[in-house]
């Protein structure tokens, strides 16, 4: 199951003392930087979690992503100061898990991409580097989007 809706409850992973080998947090904000800042910290956490290089890259591509989507749609309606975004990396085993929250109502949604737009493909590099990716409403008020990666292969996109 690559994507469905898991709106009424945080995943396994997402619950307390669930039995992460390792968890990260990060806090940011709606402002362009937080790509850059959520990818580099991101890319040192892997590395003290000995995560492979081939594995931190797909992370990287896979964290710009989903930070740039939440900066780009992550502010509440009518806010015009930057909102907050989070940034959440569970290690479970062989299992990458990669969440990014915001303050937007608005969920994600996989479209056809328009070959003239120089966006919206976002979503399909996510679907295509994932073994599973999908969102779930944790408050009112907020969405977290997810991907799910396995790092015990070499990555590679012939991922269903």
């Amino acid at each position: 199951m690559k994507n469905s809706a898991l709106t009424e409850y945080a995943p396994a992973w997402a619950v307390p003392g669930a039995g992460a080998d390792q968890v990260y947090r990060l806090g940011l904000a709606t402002v362009e930087a937080s790509a850059y800042v959520a990818r580099h910290k991101a890319s040192g956490i892997l590395g003290e979690w000995r995560v492979s290089a081939e594995h931190i890259g797909t992370a990287e591509l896979l964290i710009t992503e989903l930070v740039s989507n939440a900066v780009k749609f992550g502010k509440p309606p009518g806010g015009s100061l930057p909102a907050e975004i989070s940034l959440a990396l569970w290690l479970l085993g062989a299992t990458l898990v990669i969440e990014v929250s915001d303050q937007s109502a608005g969920l994600p949604v996989l479209r056809p991409a328009d070959t003239e737009s120089l966006d919206g493909r976002g979503l399909h590099l996510v679907h295509s580097l994932s073994s599973q990716w999908s969102y779930y409403v944790p408050n009112p008020g907020w969405k977290t989007v997810f991907c799910v990666v396995d790092i015990s292969q070499s990555p590679g996109p012939d991922h269903d």
